[in-house]
């Protein structure tokens, strides 16, 4: 009993009840607790309610009104997700009022029920204050990227031209639509914009690599006077990215031969200048159970990788040339830290230039592990302009092979 007429006093719902405890935005008068907003007034302390004024009673400011319950002011103007009925939403552009379902919790069970709020219409979303429409198509004005979302292929609005455009990394504009680009290399393509890899055209409904590149791994390189945009377009260590052009950028630097391709730290040495051993050379593998380095060397106005052995008195580099192994004593060593064999998902942009042919292709350079004796492990030069087949010279012959390791920069 006592906890009951404790309820009824908080509530103060009965005659003669006290008042003290009203609940918040509620007052005691005439021993009832009613809420403040329409209560009578004298000053501006007994309006506690934000945004309320007193004016012989408390109501709300200008530009508000009161809610349903008389608990709080709400402004006049509606916003998205305020409660409404009828025409209140029409003070947002490209609103309605739209009944919805709102599950709610009670007495621990999950019960559903339908609630009128302001939302935007159909085909519109909700910018800062008001509704704005979903371009429909690539003529569509707009004024801001989240309007081009749902046209396929396009998620920018330029504002240059306030039209939605196409993702150019992965779509291209043709009759007025975004169409996806062939993915890969030698996947058909039916329009010149229509291959996704870089520095590739749609050529013959296939795509390929641009005249003067070279394909590898599903990526294109260029060769000597391709355009380029950036050094890892150009292919190997000595060719790089100058006035949007292919350039070979090896120079000679006192008694080395450097490159100033960017990220590029290895260098050439001549062997005899600056008479050092093979083992200040990069190591890569063995023949004949002698260590072997990397060497190339100048013949009939052609540069070739090789392989130096280490052996006491080692003073020739062996190269292959027309099918046979060369041994020649004027040579340059490549020496540097930043250098490894790679087997798998390479870019050609930092393989090590060992040279090139006449058409001015790089050899870039390999080694295979010896089928033919185990345990060897010989250096050779990869042939362009497939690079799929590196040749290597051992014991005076000549073999190819198709499974081998490129020497990268790191």
């Amino acid at each position: 009993m006592i906890v009951f007429l404790s309820l009824i006093i908080l509530l103060g719902d009965i005659p003669g009840g006290s008042t003290d405890e009203c609940l918040p935005n509620s007052s005691g008068i005439d021993q009832q607790c009613s809420p403040v907003i329409g209560n009578k007034c004298t000053k501006e302390d007994d309006c506690p309610i934000s945004n309320t004024i007193c004016d012989q009673v408390c109501k709300c400011k200008g530009g508000m009104h009161p809610s349903e319950d008389k608990n709080f002011c709400e402004t006049d103007v509606k916003r998205i997700g305020d409660s409404c009925k009828d025409d209140e939403c029409n003070t947002i552009e490209n609103a309605v009022c739209k009944q919805t379902n709102v599950k709610t919790k009670f007495s621990g069970n999950e019960i559903w029920d339908t609630e009128s709020t302001c939302q935007c219409k159909l085909n519109h979303f909700l910018s800062n204050v008001k509704c704005v429409k979903y371009a429909n198509d690539l003529r569509d004005r707009c004024e801001d990227n989240h309007e081009c979302y749902k046209i396929i292929g396009s998620k920018k609005c330029n504002k240059t031209t306030n039209t939605c455009q196409c993702n150019e990394k992965i779509y291209y504009l043709a009759d007025g639509k975004c169409h996806k680009k062939a993915k890969n290399l030698h996947d058909a393509c039916h329009h010149p914009s229509g291959c996704k890899p870089k520095l590739s055209e749609c050529l013959n409904n296939e795509c390929q690599c641009e005249s003067n590149y070279i394909e590898y791994n599903n990526a294109c390189y260029g060769l000597l006077t391709a355009t380029c945009s950036q050094p890892s377009d150009c292919l190997s260590t000595s060719f790089s990215c100058e006035s949007s052009t292919c350039k070979n950028v090896e120079r000679q630097k006192g008694k080395k031969i450097v490159s100033s391709k960017p990220g590029v730290s290895l260098y050439w040495t001549n062997r005899t200048a600056d008479s050092i051993g093979a083992t200040d050379g990069f190591y890569a593998g063995l023949d004949n159970q002698f260590k072997v380095y990397v060497c190339r060397l100048t013949h009939e106005g052609l540069v070739i990788p090789g392989k130096l052995l280490e052996f006491k008195n080692s003073t020739r580099c062996d190269p292959e040339y027309l099918q046979e192994e060369l041994r020649l004593k004027q040579f340059e060593m490549l020496r540097g830290s930043s250098l490894k064999w790679s087997n798998s998902s390479i870019t050609l942009d930092k393989a090590v230039y060992g040279g090139a042919n006449k058409d001015d292709k790089p050899y870039l350079i390999c080694r295979v592990v010896h089928t033919q004796d185990s345990g060897q492990i010989i250096v050779g030069r990869l042939e362009p302009p497939q690079y799929k087949s590196c040749i290597v010279p051992y014991n005076g012959q000549i073999y190819n092979y198709e499974k081998f390791d490129i020497l990268v920069h790191e």
